[in-house]
């Protein structure tokens, strides 16, 4: 991991939009920077392992899916549990201290809060707007990777190369959401 280098664009920090954020010193932004990056990545951990497969998972069991759309899904489960395992082993690479024995740093979901959401994510049928949060969630994951690419040769390359294998499944995905 190249820690002189920013993890993410500047414009997905949000000190980025104070005026406070000029006052800090480069090493401070640097810093600040590669940490925020940390926590997208388990945010993006924590989407793809405790929502979308089990909203996924339940809607393979719905009668009326078609069979390709079947195959689509199930292959949006393997691709989602992919990219949590990227971001995961990213996140050891660039801090092995802070994930030293587990995969969440800044995220904390306390057991009954993780057993509602378990409860609540294979009840898409109940709970229709899970459907549309993945959704948002995955054009969300387009437009960050693509932000993070444009970024070239000024970010990480650990970081280009995970988003450059997330967005070519994400917009497979967007199409998939779209079905």
């Amino acid at each position: 991991i190249d820690h002189s280098k920013r993890f993410i664009p500047e414009h997905f920090t949000p000190l980025f939009y104070t005026p406070i954020y000029a006052d800090l010193s480069e090493a401070v932004r640097l810093r600040y920077n590669q940490l925020h990056a940390l926590n997208i990545n388990e945010q993006f951990m924590f989407l793809e392992d405790a929502l979308a497969a089990n909203v996924i998972g339940t809607l393979l069991r719905h009668p009326l899916i078609a069979p390709p759309l079947a195959k689509e899904l199930r292959d949006f489960i393997e691709e989602e549990a992919r990219h949590t395992e990227l971001f995961r082993q990213t996140n050891q690479l660039c801090a092995p201290h802070l994930y030293a024995g587990r995969d969440y740093y800044f995220i904390e979901t306390p057991a009954v809060v993780q057993r509602m959401l378990d409860w609540i994510s294979k009840r898409p049928q109940m709970f229709p707007f899970l459907i549309w949060f993945i959704i948002l969630q995955e054009e969300r994951a387009v437009y960050y990777s693509r932000e993070v690419l444009r970024g070239g040769q000024q970010m990480e390359p650990h970081f280009v190369a995970l988003h450059r294998l997330h967005l070519a499944d994400e917009v497979g995905h967007v199409s998939c959401d779209e079905q």
